[in-house]
């Protein structure tokens, strides 16, 4: 069997339980709230309840990426003992960290130049990302080899779909992932935004309607227009904060679509200070 660990960032928006449990690597990046700076480590050391909270309450949320020397960091342990490190980043259309891993892959290689180290950019993030960290883990504990996870993800990430609807597109302004006149054609009164990632992983505007069940509505006809094999696949749902919404989409979605599974989680503070409170996205793998 290969030595090999899979590794990811604090992106992937996976449950707390299921990252210590499963003793899951990863790269942790930083916001700062009312002057203080957190690690965005799954709520352990700010609760997302009292995040989104603070949100609500106007509070300024400023993100960082994880910068070279964290990957370094992370990388070299395995490295020096000979494990081949396979590592599942946020897309690079959302964030600079996949650019910083690939700076630290570089640091690694004029040190030990026989280190093998692959990077796959998810193109898309929080219970994205996460839905492809547990499905490298999945094959790992199958028995599969590295080329045969890296392979499979390889397409999975060709063929994913990621759709979001948001409640203020402020958020996403503010930080730079949407333009000016891209926030100006959204933002009407009580209009909910439609968005995805493009092929980039990039944020895109795809429609905008009135009202938060005709919103939810429209995610459920995008997931029917666009999933593979609906009743092979484990799709997933993170909301920001509003798991009554997010319940009521999987309930929706289960119903018209009849996926094998849906995995629920909260999206956390580095990809919550741009969706904000209220955010509601939909990932579909289309694993084939």
């Amino acid at each position: 069997m290969d030595n090999f660990v899979i590794l990811t960032d604090s992106c992937c928006d996976l449950p707390q339980s299921t990252i210590i449990n499963r003793n899951i690597g990863y790269a942790t990046l930083t916001f700062q709230l009312t002057g203080k700076e957190y690690p965005d480590d799954f709520g352990q050391s700010l609760c997302h309840t009292d995040f989104y909270q603070a949100m609500k309450e106007g509070h300024v949320i400023k993100t960082s990426q994880a910068i070279p020397q964290e990957f370094y960091n992370l990388f070299l342990g395995f490295v020096q003992k000979g494990i081949e490190i396979l590592y599942i980043g946020v897309s690079s259309g959302l964030s600079g960290t996949y650019n910083s891993a690939n700076l630290a892959k570089k640091m690694i290689l004029d040190q030990y130049p026989a280190a093998k180290i692959t990077l796959l950019n998810s193109l898309t993030g929080s219970m994205g990302e996460g839905l492809l960290v547990l499905k490298a883990l999945e094959m790992q504990q199958q028995g599969k080899s590295i080329q045969d996870i890296k392979t499979c993800l390889k397409k999975s990430i060709k063929a994913f779909k990621t759709f979001m609807t948001v409640n203020d597109l402020d958020y996403l302004r503010k930080g730079g992932r949407i333009n000016t006149l891209q926030y100006a054609l959204g933002s009407l009164l009580k209009i909910n935004t439609m968005l995805c990632l493009d092929q980039e992983g990039k944020v895109g505007i795809l429609d905008k309607v009135r009202g938060r069940k005709r919103a939810i509505q429209h995610l459920v006809q995008s997931v029917k227009e666009n999933i593979i094999n609906p009743t092979e696949q484990t799709i997933a749902i993170s909301h920001g904060n509003c798991l009554e919404d997010a319940l009521l989409l999987k309930a929706e979605l289960l119903k018209e679509v009849k996926v094998r599974a849906i995995q629920l989680g909260i999206i956390g503070p580095v990809v919550g200070a741009y969706g904000g409170p209220g955010a509601l996205a939909v990932f579909l793998p289309n694993e084939i």
